[in-house]
């Protein structure tokens, strides 16, 4: 398992937190080896739990067919302002596919194991170049996939902010750093898991509703891409897309 371990400046790696108040000696900081066997909430794979920093599950007789998730990068700080180190963390999932999905997820510290407070997907195949935690700000560089990119060769690089707000991820503009367009207006569009409730036909010769909402569901991300799921069918493609006020 290949993991990156990334320290933001003025955080702790351990001890306890006894000159904070509101917290016992027994709050410490929490480590690598925390993070690679702590459980983690992805919404369309559900709870799973890291052993040594992997996740496999079978779902299917093919020899593909089967989920794997393996911790990418790790950054800690205070996320929520407690003064405890809390993590942000990188996970990569595989579900036989060729794609290779990254979130990044807020776990906080509960004074004894993380705890996961949200996740957000940041794309299929970005390429994490730096993670960093400051003034409980959670500073990411990305190398994804830009408008004339293929798929497997990303070329555009991206500078992200968020910062953990009651519990919710929050982006801040993008920063690309070969363009001067922003792309703020999108953070509030991508990343949003959207599901399909019911069909209903114009002609009133049929209407539906979906019994499962998790079966059929479509992501736009960071990157330019969006991902869609139907039933036991998944796909990934890449589109433009312009928010109108």
């Amino acid at each position: 398992m290949a993991l990156t371990l990334i320290t933001a400046c003025g955080s702790t790696s351990g001890g306890n937190v006894t000159d904070i108040p509101g917290h016992s000696s027994a709050s410490r900081a929490l480590t690598e080896k925390d993070l690679a066997n702590a459980t983690y909430w992805i919404n369309e794979l559900g709870t799973f739990h890291l052993d040594n920093g992997e996740f496999n599950s079978q779902y299917g007789e093919g020899v593909t067919q089967r989920h794997k998730v393996t911790l990418d990068k790790i950054a800690f700080g205070d996320l929520d302002h407690d003064g405890l180190t809390d993590a942000a963390v990188i996970l990569a999932w595989q579900s036989g596919g060729s794609g290779t999905f990254k979130s990044l997820m807020a776990m906080r510290n509960t004074g004894s194991a993380p705890q996961q407070q949200d996740d957000i997907l940041l794309g299929d195949r970005v390429q994490i170049s730096a993670l960093s935690i400051t003034a409980s700000q959670v500073h990411l560089e990305t190398v994804s996939s830009g408008p004339r990119d293929p798929a497997c060769c990303p070329s555009q690089q991206v500078k992200q902010v968020y910062i953990l707000h009651d519990g919710k991820w929050t982006q801040s503009a993008d920063k690309i750093t070969d363009s001067t367009v922003s792309t703020a207006s999108n953070a509030t569009f991508t990343g949003i898991v959207r599901k399909w409730e019911r069909f209903e036909d114009t002609s009133e010769l049929q209407h539906f509703v979906i019994d499962d909402l998790n079966k059929y569901t479509l992501i736009f991300l960071p990157d330019g891409t969006y991902r869609v799921k139907a039933d036991c069918n998944r796909m990934q493609w890449k589109t433009a897309f312009n928010i109108c006020h």
